[in-house]
């Protein structure tokens, strides 16, 4: 935090049992949430589950969770390409 202090940012740092992560998560109860799981591959099932409802962040788009679906289920990998870069475009607008 001292780090952050020097150049103007305060906050406080609660470490929490796993559980009790999960439930404060669950319910979006938090300003904001610098620790999450880490993805360990590339796989778009796991780095877009992110923007996919439900999320930490409670951001909820029909479209972002309609084309999460399809490229999921998508057995061509140019398809589920083209299916995720559809996805990044959404969320860069």
């Amino acid at each position: 935090m001292e780090q952050l202090k020097s150049i103007g940012i305060s906050g406080t740092v609660s470490p929490q049992e796993a559980v009790v992560y999960q439930e404060m998560k669950l319910r979006l109860d938090y300003h904001s949430m610098a620790m999450t799981p880490t993805l360990d591959n590339a796989d778009p099932d796991g780095a877009a589950r992110c923007f996919a409802s439900p999320n930490e962040s409670g951001f909820v788009d029909p479209e972002i969770d309609r084309l999460f679906a399809l490229q999921s289920q998508a057995i061509d990998p140019a398809e589920r390409a083209r299916l995720v870069r559809q996805m990044e475009l959404r969320l860069i607008d």
